[in-house]
This record gives C-alpha cells, structure tokens and sequence, in this order.
C-alpha cells in the first residue's frame, strides 16, 4: 500500500508511520528522497489511515463545524482488529460504502492497489468505488515491468508538452484496471525533496496529476 492526497477532497491521509514492507497487492510507498533503509525500523500498520476506521467515526461523530480533512492515525492494535496488515479488501469497501453514506465530499485511498486479490472482495471495492467520489494514487517506478493501464481520462489536458518537470517514467504502480475504471480520479506521489512538491509529473511522455500531501 502507499500514500498522498489532493485539497479539494475530505481525505484518507497516510501517516508517515513505521515499516517500509512491500507487499504485493497494497504496496506502501515511501518517498524517493528518504532512503529504504531509514524506513525499516517502521511499522507497516501505523502507515496507512484505514478507511474502515473513518466511516465508524463520521458515523458517529456529532454535528460540528465543516473540516476540510478528516484524518486518523492506526496502531498495530487497531489494525489487528480489522485482520492486520493489509485490511482485506471486501473491509476496505465496506468503509467506503460508511463514508459514502455520510455524504462527502470524496475520499482519497491512500494506498497502492497495483495487484490483484481475491476476485470477490477486488469486484466489492469495484462497486464501493462508485458510491462516491474517490481518488486512488499511483507512483513512478520503471522497474515495474508490468504497469496497469493509466486511462485516458486521467491524464491533464493543455499543459505545453515541453514543459520542465521533477518526476517522469515509462513504468509505475498503478491501480488495477478494475478499480481505475470506476476511480474519480489518480495522482501520482512521488516526492523529490520534503521540501518540493510537484504539481504535476510525466508518465509515458504525457502529464499527470500530482497527489502528494
């Protein structure tokens, strides 16, 4: 699984938190600027805000004033509650579909869904993702030799297709054809430096929409 998020949406943030495991099917991503070695000591469950978590809470927070941002940090011990680290994906619909019935304003997952599961529960976030606005992410990487197709839709339109930018590449960790197909949206989020963000990166010669935080 991995990390990012865009303003205008009521976000699922990742937490910086510990582990820097690559599971295959939610692949975390660490930043390119801080070294593999740095992140190890971290444990992998406090990395990611689990959206589970969040539609219990929306469902039962009192009334208060608008917040751009709802944001959760997980332990080990909350994670394990849910069936550890990753969440099995029929949960992580069903906490979309709680969110969904909140009514907000989208969400942003933020964890790389590159690789496919169980057929059942990969088709039940399918159709979570159509109860409401969602933003899945992506990354950079040409050692994937393998990349799901980024789709038409989601390239950004009527930018010069000389213009200068930090972060290009042929390959990367893009969500599956399934879930992009019923996504609002994907933004890439790879970081150069802690201090500079692009606003947009190249993929395959085109631009694309940046996600991070």
């Amino acid at each position: 699984m991995k990390t990012g998020c865009a303003p205008a949406f009521p976000s699922l943030v990742a937490s910086n938190g510990n582990g820097d495991e690559e599971q295959r099917g939610e692949r975390k991503f660490w930043p390119r600027s801080i070294s593999r070695p740095c992140v190890r000591n971290m444990t992998a469950c406090t990395c990611f805000v689990w959206v589970w978590l969040i539609g219990l809470w929306l469902a039962t927070a009192k009334a208060a004033a608008p917040e751009p941002f709802r944001v959760v940090f997980v332990d080990d011990a909350c994670a394990a509650r849910f069936g550890g680290f990753p969440l099995p994906r029929n949960v992580l619909a069903a906490g979309i579909e709680a969110i969904a019935a909140q009514k907000p304003r989208g969400i942003v997952l933020k964890m790389f869904i590159d690789q496919p599961k169980e057929s059942r529960a990969d088709e039940a976030l399918a159709v979570a993702l159509t109860k409401t606005p969602v933003v899945l992410e992506a990354r950079i990487d040409d050692t994937e030799p393998r990349p799901n197709p980024m789709p038409e839709r989601f390239y950004a339109p009527g930018l010069p297709l000389g213009a200068e930018v930090a972060v290009s590449g042929e390959s990367g960790w893009l969500p599956l054809a399934l879930l992009s197909s019923k996504a609002h949206d994907i933004g890439f989020v790879d970081v150069v430096s802690p201090m500079s963000v692009p606003l947009v990166e190249r993929y395959r010669g085109r631009f694309v929409k940046s996600l991070d935080l």
